[in-house]
């Protein structure tokens, strides 16, 4: 008699939870936020924002990394915004195919990585990117401050369907290795 009684309340408990659970609460949790799902690739972000990144959108058409930002694989970019000492020193118009090459892999490759990587509570256990071009980079945020290789992020975070567009106050700088700087020379 005890036993049937534990199996009837148990019974009566489920049967009340489950009606419970079955909220529109619930249902509005899984439907689609367009704050949260971005619909523009990595390179309709780069390339409609021509106020601040034209400029680093001249240098992706030029490299060709234009297409590689359209495509259904996941990077972050942390893109230099207009003005950037880079821009200044090296034209791309009229570059050779030397310089493009050297443009590719200094500027291109040295602010993209594969993955997801977000600015916002502890990045990674040593803080280190590694990039397109093997180089590690290190992306802090310490003080509600986020810096890419001591660079200011000045606007972190920029969904896009394919990864993640951080704006960055100038460019991070390039060091070569002694094979790459023995190659310049």
């Amino acid at each position: 008699m005890k036993r049937k009684n534990i199996i009837s309340t148990l019974a009566c408990s489920f049967v009340a939870l489950a009606f419970t659970a079955c909220t529109d609460v619930w249902d509005e949790h899984y439907q689609p936020n367009p704050e949260l799902n971005a619909d523009e690739t990595l390179w309709e972000l780069i390339e409609g924002d021509k106020e601040q990144l034209s400029e680093f959108a001249a240098f992706l058409k030029a490299t060709g990394y234009d297409t590689l930002l359209t495509k259904n694989r996941c990077y972050t970019v942390w893109a230099p915004i207009n003005g950037a000492e880079f821009f200044k020193n090296h034209p791309i118009e009229g570059a050779t195919k030397a310089q493009l090459d050297e443009y590719r892999k200094e500027l291109i490759e040295n602010h993209i990585a594969d993955y997801s990587h977000v600015a916002g509570g502890k990045l990674s256990e040593d803080n280190m990117v590694k990039m397109l071009n093997g180089k590690y980079i290190r992306f802090e945020n310490e003080s509600g401050k986020t810096t890419f290789k001591g660079v200011p992020v000045k606007v972190p975070n920029v969904s896009a369907k394919n990864g993640v567009l951080h704006k960055i106050d100038g460019y991070a700088t390039f060091t070569a290795n002694i094979w790459e700087q023995l190659a310049k020379e």
